[in-house]
C-alpha cells in the first residue's frame, strides 16, 4: 500500500494537510495512535496558516516537513498492532518540535521580521524625505535666481489664468512622486534581499516575509508585520492549550503500548 512517504505526486497542499488527509483514511488496529497523530497534525496545520499569513512559509511548505512521520505511518498502513521505541520517539519528537515552534514564534519569528521590516521602512522614508528636500531646495534656488517675488495674490492670479494647466501639472507631479516612492520601495527591498538576511529556523524564509511586507498595497507605516494580528495570537494560544492536552493523551497512549509489550514479555 502506497503512503504519503512514498507517493510521487504533484499535490500542492502543505505537508501537514497532505499527511493529515492520509492518516484519517488509515484503517488500523492502533486507532488511538492514528487519532493522536491526526490531532497533532491539525495543530501543525494551524501553525502553518500563521506562518503562511506572515509570509515565512510558501503554500507548499509546512513546519511538519521537519518531523519524521514515516516510521509511525508505515506501521499504521501495515496494520501493525504495536509500536516500537523508535516510533514512540518520533511521536514524542513531533509534539516537542511543535511546542518549540509555537513557544518561540512571537518572540523569535515575529520579532525578527519586525526588525528587518522597520529597517526597510526607515530607509524608504529617509530616501523619500531627502528627495522631497532636494526638490524644495532646487525650486527655492530657481525662484531666487530668477528674481521672482512670491506672494499670495500673484500665485492666485497665475493659477486663475491657466487653471487646467496647473491642475494637470499638480496631478503629474503627485504621480511622479508616487512612482518614485514605488521605485524606492522596490530598490531598497532588492538591496536587502541581495544580502544573507535569513536568520530564521530552517524551513522559514525571511525573504518571503519581507517581499510580502513590501508589497505596494501595504503601507510603510504599518505598526506590525503583515499577517500578524490578534487573530494569529489567538490561534497560537489555542495551539498551546491543545499541546498541553496532547501531551497527556500521548503519555497515556504510549504507556498503554509499553504495558502491552511488558505483558507479552511476561507471557513469553
Amino acid at each position: 500500500m502506497m503512503t504519503v512517504c512514498s507517493d510521487k505526486n504533484n499535490d500542492n497542499t502543505s505537508g501537514s494537510l497532505q499527511i493529515l488527509r492520509h492518516v484519517k483514511k488509515i484503517d488500523t488496529p492502533m486507532r488511538d495512535v492514528r487519532d493522536l497523530l491526526a490531532k497533532i497534525l491539525k495543530q501543525y496545520h494551524t501553525v502553518d496558516k500563521v506562518g503562511a499569513s506572515l509570509g515565512v512559509l510558501d503554500k507548499t511548505s509546512s513546519f511538519s516537513d521537519h518531523v519524521s512521520w514515516c516510521p509511525v505511518i508505515a506501521k499504521l498502513d501495515r496494520k501493525k498492532e504495536t509500536l516500537d521505541e523508535t516510533s514512540k520517539s518520533h511521536i514524542a519528537d513531533s509534539l516537542s518540535y511543535l511546542e518549540h515552534v509555537v513557544g518561540s514564534f512571537e518572540e523569535k519569528v515575529v520579532t525578527e521580521i519586525q526588525a528587518f521590516r522597520d529597517q526597510w521602512m526607515k530607509k524608504v522614508l529617509l530616501i523619500d524625505a531627502l528627495s522631497v528636500m532636494l526638490v524644495v531646495i532646487l525650486a527655492a534656488v530657481y525662484i531666487v535666481l530668477s528674481g521672482v517675488t512670491l506672494n499670495r495674490d500673484l500665485l492666485a492670479n497665475v493659477v486663475q489664468e491657466r487653471p487646467y494647466f496647473y491642475a494637470i501639472s499638480t496631478v503629474l507631479v503627485l504621480l511622479a512622486g508616487f512612482l518614485f516612492h514605488c521605485f524606492v520601495r522596490k530598490r531598497v527591498i532588492k538591496n536587502m534581499l541581495g544580502k544573507d538576511i535569513n536568520s530564521l529556523n530552517p524551513g522559514m524564509s525571511m525573504a518571503l516575509a519581507l517581499k510580502k511586507n513590501s508589497r505596494l498595497r501595504h503601507s510603510v507605516f504599518r505598526p506590525a508585520p503583515v499577517g500578524w494580528n490578534m487573530m494569529q495570537r489567538i490561534r497560537l494560544r489555542a495551539v498551546t492549550l491543545q499541546i498541553n492536552k496532547l501531551k497527556q493523551q500521548m503519555a497515556e497512549v504510549l504507556s498503554q503500548y509499553t504495558q502491552e509489550k511488558k505483558s507479552e514479555s511476561n507471557v513469553a
